[in-house]
């Protein structure tokens, strides 16, 4: 693996680098498949509040022994991902809003761009309140959407890709009992990168420290540069692209754990007991997607072969 940088500082293409680039490719090419990707440098700092930052860092200390300097100019890397489980208990359901149910909403952030907790990684999960409220709703919509596409662009594939298998295996996919093909997903985490889309008028920008009058950090900022002048600018959109879709099934209890961390943090604010249905909430969407699925299927059993208990 190796990583060029085809672009140069004016965002035009560097010939130089990108003929070592084709010519790295061309020989591995002679012994090996070759898979080029776009590096996408995802990031907490790109869309959380100061006071998730701080969080980060300070677990990063207590969890992993690292500190971050986060106020340097240029930022040190951060690196991070966002993952959502979808579930459904309803394969044949046609509208992909109805059909795919949203849990885990997740975010792995870490100093190394692999994110995954045991190589650095910090999980939490991504509440609402951990995004800056300026960008908020388009970047929750943007994932939930993309989330849905998808989930639902696999369960498509099925279709797609049933005569091929049936050509290279010489049998068909088959379903269960209910009619419903073995190649409809009913579970999926998926994993993604999140990077800022601005107006089309603004130039190249990048991501400094901005602090309040007393001098305070508020966060980090997008600054584009033009004509010798600094401007902060917002993010009109955001593009979220897919990195792979897994089990993840070894996140459950991490989320769990942070569930209850925040379950623990409201009830002391709110001088109260701690609600305990709060912790495994995540959890409970899918397992009541599987639970229905479940039902319907030992109906269906009992229908077909009469005299089941």
């Amino acid at each position: 693996m190796r990583l060029f940088h085809v672009r140069d500082a004016g965002l035009g293409m560097n010939p130089d680098t990108l003929n070592e680039a084709v010519d790295f490719v061309h020989q591995i090419s002679l012994r090996h498949n070759v898979a080029v990707q776009e590096f996408i440098h995802g990031s907490p700092e790109l869309w959380a509040t100061e006071g998730f930052m701080q969080d980060f860092v300070r677990r990063q200390v207590l969890e992993w022994g690292q500190g971050i300097d986060r106020g340097r100019d240029p930022c040190p890397p951060i690196y991070g991902s966002l993952r959502v489980i979808v579930s459904t208990d309803r394969p044949e359901e046609p509208d992909p809003a109805a059909k795919w149910h949203l849990s885990h909403w997740i975010t792995l952030n870490s100093r190394h761009p692999i994110t995954n907790v045991g190589r650095g990684g910090t999980l939490e999960q991504l509440r609402p309140e951990f995004i800056r409220p300026e960008i908020r709703p388009v970047l929750l919509n943007r994932l939930a959407e993309a989330a849905r596409r998808a989930a639902q662009a696999l369960a498509d594939y099925e279709r797609s890709a049933a005569e091929v298998y049936r050509e290279e295996t010489g049998r068909p996919v088959g379903c269960d009992l209910m009619g419903i093909s073995y190649g409809q997903p009913r579970y999926l985490m998926l994993d993604f990168l999140v990077t800022p889309v601005f107006a089309e008028h603004v130039a190249a920008v990048r991501l400094r420290p901005c602090y309040n009058e007393d001098g305070t950090r508020r966060g980090s900022c997008f600054v584009q540069h033009q004509a010798g002048r600094e401007t902060i600018v917002v993010p009109v959109d955001w593009r979220v692209m897919l990195i792979e879709p897994n089990v993840g099934v070894g996140l459950w209890d991490r989320v769990a754990l942070r569930e209850e961390v925040h379950e623990l943090q409201r009830a002391a604010a709110g001088g109260r007991a701690p609600d305990w249905d709060r912790v495994g909430e995540n959890a409970r969407i899918v397992l009541r997607d599987l639970h229905r699925a479940g039902e319907k299927y030992l109906s269906k059993l009992r229908d077909e072969y009469h005299g089941l208990p």
